[in-house]
């Protein structure tokens, strides 16, 4: 006997991952689901749409062989992050909703690729003293598997409120934006490498290397600080002008240490009637 095709209706699809604890719980609910191929041995074409319970709806399509290679296109809809608590180290915080696209691939010598187009909208990010509030676009096209993945990526947080710690408070409207290559290190952490930032209207070149200390390199050509006692808290109603550049500064934690150069030409600080 041979099933050439497979239709569902009406159904619900619940994914547990017990690796975690609390278990991660992705529960699919309003399953339509098509599946059809010839034989074992060539691919089987499929598409499943449905919603998830937590919020938002997903569809996926396809096609797939048996332990070999595919090709799957989901497209995302209001998609909520809750499920993926579990996930997440003390001290992290993910919330919001994501619409977009994946595609992901593997290739007969198994070579992998995810290609993301999304949207986070009413985000909420907290990792450490990082706090991210409101819209964000990703793109991203990585290869390699989840321990290895490699590749470009290109983040918009201008419409987006970043905090981090006392330091910087950026407000939603004013332009942040970071383009570079995600990268993973020998001990499978991420890190970053070429990442252009740019933040009001400042270009900083950002390295990032993560192990058992975190080591961020930061280089920027000089820019005018007029305007930056609205994105950094230090600065606030001291009307700053003139221009600073930055070389070769590297911030490790921990414990923290900070060494590298600032270039600075005609500061000035004013608090008050009283100049600097």
């Amino acid at each position: 006997m041979a099933v050439r095709q497979l239709d569902l209706r009406d159904s619900r699809l619940l994914l547990e991952d017990r690796t975690v604890s609390p278990p991660g719980s992705w529960e699919l609910g309003d399953v339509v689901a098509t599946a059809s191929g010839e034989s074992q041995e060539t691919p089987i074409d499929f598409e499943v749409n449905g919603v998830l319970t937590t919020g938002g709806a997903v569809q996926a399509k396809g096609e797939a062989e048996i332990g070999g290679p595919y090709r799957i296109d989901f497209r995302l809809e209001s998609v909520s992050l809750a499920p993926v608590a579990p996930y997440l180290n003390e001290g992290q915080r993910v919330g919001g909703a994501v619409t977009g696209t994946v595609a992901a691939t593997r290739t007969e010598d198994e070579a992998e690729r995810v290609v993301v187009d999304a949207v986070l909208h009413g985000g909420d990010l907290a990792a450490e003293d990082v706090v991210i509030r409101g819209q964000m676009k990703l793109h991203a096209d990585l290869e390699g598997g989840l321990g290895d993945a490699s590749g470009s990526f290109q983040l918009d947080a201008t419409d987006a409120e970043v905090e981090y710690g006392v330091a910087f408070g950026k407000l939603r409207g004013t332009r942040a934006t970071a383009t570079g290559r995600i990268v993973t290190g020998a001990d499978g952490q991420l890190g970053l490498e070429d990442t252009q930032v740019e933040v009001k209207d400042a270009e900083v070149e950002v390295q990032v290397e993560r192990g058992a200390r975190t080591r961020t390199r930061i280089d920027a050509e000089p820019f005018d600080l007029s305007g930056w006692e609205a994105v950094i808290p230090a600065l606030a109603e001291s009307d700053p002008a003139g221009e600073i550049g930055i070389r070769g500064l590297v911030i490790e934690t921990e414990p923290l240490e900070v060494h590298g150069n600032l270039d600075i030409h005609g500061l000035r600080l004013r608090r008050g009637a009283v100049s600097y």
